[in-house]
């Protein structure tokens, strides 16, 4: 059954009527040609700009100087002089616990694994990310390990590190133990991502386990992006990141987790969730772009260790709050509009059926008009092939003319509102009709998309393919 948090997180709605329309001005105009060029051309001149600003704080934060905030990036002269004039970091931090050896750890209730994906431009934020985690720290009856991987310049690469998380007194600066450090290992590799798994319970066993996998996401794919940029743990060093397929294949060779969540941005997709249900019992994540700030970890750790044993439910559950709570309470940047929820992937099958009878009823086109205008007025996010599910179902079965596609509509919408989406929460007008599970209805149809379990197992690709009018390899 789906719950919503109280708080004001529905405030009221907004109707995105049009988003799901395309206007194309006729093929060679001289003006239309030009903002074309335009359009490609300055998003990567804005890019480049900004990774040279980027630039001037990596160097300082390489020479163990202070956060990258404090540097003047328009104060202009000798960068040199200015690295030289800005405080160091303490040289005396007071110890933490010696940790015991690796091979005698404990058995804990829980074991927390983050795969930290900062080789691009999230490098500071999970800089950050790392400081509340040691805010919190691991507990008694709670591991808490990372896997970071920084960017850095071509002459001063900075090796990737795997780091038990302890709590500590700088807010500032990362002092946890380094346990091992992989020299610049790719993070956007899915085989990485399994080892780091079977590292962590190897070394750090427990009953249960979460992954979460911080950095950039695009779902199984973005519109609007180039045709590489889909899935998640973007590495810019390597130019690769983990495919869904990757995913799916990391978590199995890692033998498994009770809750995965993605820290990253539109993940939270039929597509992925269906991909990776036979490795996660709960699957946690953002149906829309999110704030580069990401989880708030300190308020998310220290809601999970408040209860000495939590259920993978109940930390699911916790992951969820935490987040869009931190943004409901947060001020200034840090107030934002957010979506996350969690799904039972132990029901993901039984969505099958159902929506094969839905595409069914839809494919007999006797409703053409209804579904065109649940098209038209669906609730969309940043990549505008990515729609909500519920909200679909709910306009179509509204505008149907036919018994059989009402009832089709409810039904597929009742399932998943009682059974996949355990609890949602959003904040913000505009995310009134975000209910927890997005699914995909491009402008143009990608053969790639067949290769997903999702396309495989049920029909929505043939229904998404009579949409359509062009078909793409990628």
């Amino acid at each position: 059954m789906t719950a919503r948090l109280a708080g004001g997180l529905f405030s009221g709605t907004k109707d995105p009527a049009g988003l799901g329309s395309i206007a194309h001005a006729p093929a060679g105009e001289g003006m239309y040609n030009l903002i074309q060029m335009l359009t490609k051309i300055l998003p990567r001149f804005i890019s480049i700009c900004l990774r040279c600003l980027l630039f001037i704080p990596v160097l300082a934060w390489q020479a163990g100087l202070a956060p990258a905030a404090d540097l003047d990036f328009f104060k202009g002269g000798d960068i040199a002089a200015m690295l030289r004039e800005m405080p160091p970091a303490p040289k005396a931090l007071t110890p933490l616990p010696a940790l015991e050896p690796l091979a005698a750890q404990p058995l804990r209730n829980w074991t927390v694994m983050v795969y930290m994906s900062g080789k691009n431009d999230l490098v500071f934020s999970l800089r950050d990310d790392m400081n509340e985690m040691e805010e919190a720290g691991s507990t008694g009856n709670m591991n808490v390990v990372a896997q970071l991987g920084h960017m850095g310049t071509t002459d001063r690469p900075w090796p990737v590190s795997r780091v038990f998380v302890q709590k500590d007194q700088y807010p500032n600066y990362i002092s946890s133990q380094a346990l091992e450090k992989r020299d610049n290992a790719d993070m956007g590799d899915w085989r990485e991502l399994a080892d780091f798994i079977k590292w962590s319970k190897t070394n750090f066993p427990a009953r249960k386990y979460m992954l979460i996998i911080s950095g950039h996401g695009s779902g199984w794919w973005a519109y609007g992006r180039p045709s590489a940029v889909k899935g998640i743990s973007f590495d810019d060093q390597s130019g690769r990141h983990i495919s869904t397929q990757g995913l799916r294949l990391a978590l199995e060779q890692g033998g498994g987790v009770d809750v995965y969540a993605s820290d990253a941005c539109l993940m939270q997709m039929t597509e992925v969730a269906y991909e990776i249900r036979k490795s996660a019992k709960f699957i946690v994540g953002s149906e829309e772009a999110g704030p580069a700030f990401g989880y708030q970890y300190k308020d998310f750790l220290l809601k999970a260790a408040s209860t000495p044993d939590p259920s993978p439910r109940e930390l699911a559950a916790a992951a969820v709050e935490a987040y869009v709570r931190s943004y409901i309470d947060g001020t200034g940047a840090y107030h934002r509009d957010v979506t996350h929820s969690y799904l039972d992937a132990s029901r993901l099958d039984g969505l099958i059926p159902l929506l094969d009878e839905w595409t069914a009823a839809a494919m007999k086109n006797k409703d053409k008009k209804a579904i065109s205008r649940a098209i038209k007025e669906v609730k969309r996010f940043e990549s505008s092939d990515y729609m909500d599910l519920v909200d679909f179902m709910s306009l179509a079965g509204g505008y149907a003319r036919t018994p059989e596609l009402r009832g089709a509509s409810a039904r597929l919408s009742g399932y998943l509102s009682d059974q996949v989406i355990g609890l949602n929460a959003v904040s913000g007008a505009a995310n009134a009709r975000a209910h927890g599970l997005s699914i995909w209805i491009p402008y143009a149809f990608k053969k790639t998309y067949e290769d997903l379990a999702f396309a495989r197992d049920s029909r929505w690709d043939e229904f998404v393919a009579t949409l359509v009018k062009h078909t793409y390899p990628n």
